[in-house]
């Protein structure tokens, strides 16, 4: 997903977490890194595990 996104800002976490009402509304009308988890990431790739870590990673 280079150069968008490094390998060291790739991220896996938990499928649950929660996040407040701010970073929700934020993440929703993100849609920098969509394109580039389409293309890439194949199942078994999950947007709870995968794009949502990885895109908290990254704009932290």
């Amino acid at each position: 997903m280079a150069p968008l996104i490094t390998i060291s800002q790739g991220s896996k976490g938990s499928q649950l977490f929660e996040v407040d009402r701010k970073l929700a509304i934020n993440t929703l009308q993100t849609t920098r890194y969509n394109s580039k988890f389409k293309e890439f990431c194949k199942s078994p790739c999950y947007v709870d595990e995968h794009y949502f870590p990885t895109k908290l990673h990254i704009e932290k």
